[in-house]
């Protein structure tokens, strides 16, 4: 199974592209992530975070599992296929899947925030 820690390494600099722009980004790597950063996304992130009606988490859910059986590989790495409805019946709300024209996508069951924040998007909250 892939390791989540490159993931989050870019999803940092990501952030980072986002609040300072990417070209005072362009020039670093994962080893320019403080390493209070690296406790921060190892020890302390939650996989996803669940509310009475949303599941938020980086890439996506398997619709049979619930949420403490989900593979890691979904969490993290699987991309937003044409419908993700969580047996919760709750809407997914990911990214993961990169929405170059800088809008959300809605499809049956979840929302794609993925606004190519890394590319040069913006990050939609």
């Amino acid at each position: 199974m892939r390791s989540a820690r490159p993931l989050l390494a870019t999803f940092t600099l990501a952030l980072a592209v986002a609040a300072i722009g990417v070209g005072a980004v362009a020039s670093r790597t994962h080893a320019d992530v403080p390493p209070e950063h690296w406790d921060f996304l190892e020890y302390q992130l939650a996989a996803y975070f669940e509310t009475d009606t949303h599941i938020f988490v980086h890439a996506g859910v398997l619709c049979g599992f619930e949420l403490h059986e989900q593979p890691e590989e979904s969490l993290y790495w699987e991309f937003l296929p044409p419908a993700m409805r969580h047996q919760s019946g709750k809407t997914i709300v990911c990214g993961h899947t990169s929405q170059k024209g800088g809008v959300p996508k809605v499809v049956p069951g979840a929302v794609c925030i993925d606004t190519y924040a890394h590319g040069g998007g913006w990050l939609t909250c």
